[in-house]
């Protein structure tokens, strides 16, 4: 039986595959299987992956229907063999010596999860910028200090992602359907939420693993009303599982509810700096309105939140069209000014990491 289960869903990516692929094969730790399962991809992915299974003992190749990116990682989970599973988006690669690192991690630690960071890469594999840090040192959480972790995860987000964890078999709900999720965006919050659940001892390292591609064409870089319902959905289950692990902390409630209006907000973003379409825009703020969470949300705003998220409430649930397109015209504004300065401070990063090659 190996000790890592590295599972790969595969989905058209022809261009980036082998660059994944190779970053596992190149790692010089090898107690692993890599599991490649092909959710009906339509390009040359299927060939690729058959032509490494070929080559490598240890990676295996396997295909379905079209099922979406959730389902197809549970189908995985299912697969898998090894004593601990290790997520990896086929359009990532991960890290030279990291595989042993994790490796070393877990025994040294005995924890259930691992978590760490990951660099932020375009599309043509050119480095934007480092994930954020969440504790400056490795740290361990168990008892009594597992609900700082879990308070980081429900509110700020910076560990929710699946290809950014090492996790033992035993607490992954392997038996679960998710299949009412499909395609829902946000999918890796709903899958974490059971891991943080289920795990004993949790180990977080500010150690970078994983090349993150983040594509323009991406679906958090697009808008559809198909997302206000699903970040609904997702964070309605995010906020039940507050309401196990923090209910009763209202400084707590106030910064999950930030998060889940300021999420929303972002989402809209891509509609609202379009000119005209004032129908379609209305129709957004009705189907955020009639949510059910931003519903427990401006409910708790009126008595309890700040100012500024009150206002934030008001825009999105208001029934004034001008109203909401004025904030976000002063909110783009802002936002432009904003990436001009990250864009700086972006240069600034790739000559640094250049320069500590």
């Amino acid at each position: 039986m190996p000790f890592f289960s590295i599972l790969i869903p595969v989905y058209n990516v022809e261009k980036y595959l082998r660059e994944c692929l190779d970053s596992v094969v190149q790692q010089d730790f090898t107690d692993y299987e890599v599991l490649m399962l092909d959710d009906g991809s339509t390009d040359s992915s299927g060939e690729i992956c058959k032509e490494y299974e070929k080559k490598y003992p240890h990676f295996h190749y396997y295909r379905q229907q079209n099922k979406g990116l959730l389902l197809t990682r549970r189908q995985l989970f299912q697969l898998m063999r090894g004593e601990y599973a290790i997520c990896l988006d086929s359009d990532d690669y991960r890290l030279e010596g990291t595989l042993r690192k994790n490796y070393e991690d877990v025994v040294k630690s005995g924890c259930d999860l691992v978590i760490y960071r990951h660099n932020v890469i375009a599309d043509d594999g050119t480095f934007m910028k480092e994930s954020p840090i969440s504790y400056k040192k490795e740290t361990i959480f168990e008892g009594r200090q597992m609900e700082h972790i879990f308070e980081t995860f429900i509110i700020d987000g910076t560990i929710s992602n699946m290809w950014g964890k090492v996790v033992k078999k035993d607490i992954i709900d392997i038996t679960a359907d998710y299949s009412i999720y499909k395609d829902v965006k946000g999918e890796d919050v709903l899958q974490s939420i059971a891991l943080f659940r289920n795990a004993k001892k949790i180990m977080y390292s500010p150690r970078i693993t994983v090349c993150y591609r983040s594509s323009q064409n991406s679906r958090s870089n697009n808008f559809k009303f198909k997302y206000i319902q699903d970040l609904n959905t997702v964070y309605y289950q995010l906020y039940l599982y507050y309401l196990e692990v923090c209910a009763g902390q209202m400084k707590k409630k106030k910064q999950f509810f930030h998060r889940y209006l300021v999420i929303q907000r972002n989402n809209i973003v891509p509609l609202m700096d379009t000119k005209g379409n004032v129908d379609l825009k209305i129709r957004a703020l009705e189907t955020l309105r009639e949510a059910e969470l931003m519903k427990v949300c401006k409910k708790f705003e009126q008595e309890k939140g700040t100012i500024m998220d009150r206002m934030l409430v008001s825009i999105l649930c208001g029934h004034n069209i001008k109203k909401t397109e004025l904030y976000f015209w002063l909110f783009g504004a802002l936002r432009k000014m904003k990436h001009t300065v990250v864009r700086q401070n972006k240069q600034q990063n790739v000559k640094n990491y250049e320069r500590g090659k």
